[in-house]
């Protein structure tokens, strides 16, 4: 499944080329987040690792918004001859012909992603996601080949920002701010 790279702008591609375990992105609005957002989940399940059994999830702060914003986005960027069987509208999955599983789910159904291996994550607007989400699912990323993006615009001292100053000079994280206008 090809992805265009020439759709990223210069803020996305940097973003993109980091080799960081997680990245977290802080940008305005119209900054792109969702556009990248499932560029880099499609991206994931298309490496060479993501085979049988390779799960990649796509997390927003609730159900309703990750249908209304991402769902028809993913689906229309996958061709339908990569697709086993028909995309699950009901519980927002789709399997790909190589074995990966996508899976859309709000924070609000955070419940549904205890226990099993995560091998791509990501968050959009993670600090309007429950404050419980990363908790939640960062046992799920097992290996140190297991990746996340959060994704946020900011929203004044809460989970996202406390996490924001926690992980500054981990060596698994890469941090990026980006103004709205940084989008071209």
């Amino acid at each position: 499944m090809p992805i265009d790279y020439r759709a990223l702008h210069p803020g996305q591609w940097a973003v993109a080329q980091s080799r960081a375990r997680f990245r977290y992105l802080v940008c305005g609005r119209g900054w792109g987040k969702d556009h990248y957002a499932i560029a880099d989940l499609l991206t994931a399940v298309t490496q060479p690792r993501a085979g049988p059994g390779f799960f990649a999830v796509y997390v927003g702060p609730s159900r309703e918004q990750v249908r209304a914003i991402a769902w028809e986005r993913v689906k229309s960027a996958i061709p339908e001859r990569y697709i086993a069987g028909e995309p699950n509208e009901t519980r927002l999955e789709i399997r790909l012909r190589w074995g990966p599983l996508i899976k859309l789910v709000g924070s609000d159904r955070v419940g549904s992603l205890r226990g099993p291996d995560i091998h791509h994550l990501v968050i959009t607007e993670f600090a309007f996601c429950r404050p419980e989400l990363w908790a939640a699912v960062r046992p799920g990323l097992r290996t140190h080949r297991d990746r996340a993006l959060l994704i946020t615009t900011p929203d004044g001292p809460n989970h996202a920002f406390e996490l924001w100053n926690q992980v500054q000079g981990d060596p698994d994280w890469a941090c990026f701010q980006r103004p709205t206008w940084d989008n071209p």
